[in-house]
């Protein structure tokens, strides 16, 4: 522990001891933040979930896309009641989706037919409009969050 610019903060690593240009460190502001991030990740998921019927256990497979999912630790982030618990293999990595889609559906027609198809099928569900979300949010502003039912299998 230490205080740097009158912030109190904990050293993670020490740039000495990692070769990098500064330490690494975590404040009470950080960890804030990734409380607020994880309960509004969670929180869709319970939501997007209830309102289409289907329970979390039922889910086969949970995709995750963008740079986000391409360093995440899914028992960690599981355990911190980041993603639902659910059993690893349910998880899948997708990569950068927005671009990659963009890219394909540039060069190919049918791809682009495939696009309006799948746009036409979907609904837009507005979280910040619903006290589902903010109930099921601030349940899950916590580590690992309110409810360890939900959270029983293998944090």
């Amino acid at each position: 522990m230490r205080v740097h610019d009158g912030v109190p903060e904990y050293v993670v690593c020490w740039a000495n001891e990692s070769g990098a240009d500064h330490d690494i460190a975590l404040t009470e502001s950080d960890i804030s933040g990734l409380i607020r991030a994880k309960a509004a990740i969670y929180a869709g998921f319970e939501v997007l979930c209830q309102s289409v019927g289907v329970d979390l256990a039922d889910v086969e497979q949970i995709l995750i896309g963008g740079a986000f999912g391409q360093y995440i630790n899914i028992a960690k982030a599981i355990r911190i009641g980041l993603l639902p618990d659910q059993p690893i293999e349910r998880f899948h990595f997708l990569g950068n989706t927005s671009a990659n889609g963009a890219y394909s559906a540039l060069l190919c027609v049918n791809l682009r037919h495939d696009v309006l198809d799948v746009a036409a099928k979907m609904t837009y569900l507005e979280l910040s409009a619903d006290n589902t979300f903010m109930d099921a949010y601030t349940s899950a502003l916590f580590l690992p969050h309110t409810d360890l039912e939900c959270f029983s299998q293998r944090a």
